[in-house]
């Protein structure tokens, strides 16, 4: 037998009821994971009250995509894992299995090999955040010196940073501006005050930001939209003005 957090309704994790269940065995290319610790971040918390892009199928649900774990059992297709090694689970679709359990189990090719440096808690909590990030700036715009600027956490400071990228931060309190300055931002704009559109020209030269990194939507574009330069692109990955 395992033990799990399940929720039986959307009703948040407020929800939440600790359950036994059966143990799973895995399939062919699958493996089965004792997890360590496992991560929620705001899509999970949307789903939870049916908030989200998509929905449970069923009920009870299990939550949660990026975990920390140690393999236990590893099945027929299955290639450079072993049982015992630390792996991480990236971040994928629920379909019927979330990692908000003991024992988890999983496809191959959700699985990364867990930083050897990072805590189970660390491992766990890196991935949505930083993957997030990565796709846009390295896979996409490839790096590079171009002005960036951005509405989000530190991660796209330190890696825009790591890829050669001039990043423009925004903040709502200038408060926040030393944080930002200290986590990598080359500037930083703090929209209550500020204009955006004329404070990037002012530090772009009037050439304008090459990408703009955007959770929120409808409710900051129209502060940068003027100075976006010629082939600009903007990477919405929220909709926090909803």
């Amino acid at each position: 037998m395992s033990r799990a957090w399940r929720i039986h309704d959307y009703s948040s994790y407020k929800g939440f009821v600790l359950e036994e269940e059966t143990l799973v065995e895995p399939g062919e290319g699958e493996i089965r994971l004792k997890v360590e610790a496992f991560a929620l971040n705001w899509g999970d918390m949307d789903l939870m009250k049916d908030n989200y892009s998509f929905s449970f199928r069923s009920f009870p649900a299990w939550v949660g995509i990026e975990a920390a774990s140690v393999i236990e059992a590893v099945r027929l297709g299955v290639e450079g894992l072993s049982p015992g090694e630390r792996v991480a689970t990236l971040p994928y679709f629920y379909y019927d299995r979330g990692a908000s359990t003991e024992s988890l189990v999983t496809n191959q090719r959700y699985i990364a090999k867990a930083p050897p440096n990072l805590s189970p808690v660390e491992c766990a909590s890196i991935w949505m955040r930083y993957l997030t990030a990565y796709f846009p700036l390295a896979e996409v715009s490839g790096g590079g010196k171009q002005p960036c600027s951005r509405d989000t956490g530190d991660q796209h400071d330190r890696l825009a940073r790591e890829l050669g990228a001039t990043m423009i931060g925004t903040a709502r309190f200038r408060r926040n501006t030393d944080y930002l300055h200290g986590m990598g931002a080359d500037q930083v704009i703090v929209t209550g005050r500020d204009d955006g559109a004329t404070a990037i020209d002012r530090i772009t030269g009037r050439k304008g930001i090459g990408v703009a990194f955007d959770p929120v939507g409808a409710g900051l574009i129209d502060k940068y939209d003027t100075a976006l330069a010629r082939d600009a692109r903007i990477d919405f990955y929220g909709t926090l003005d909803r």
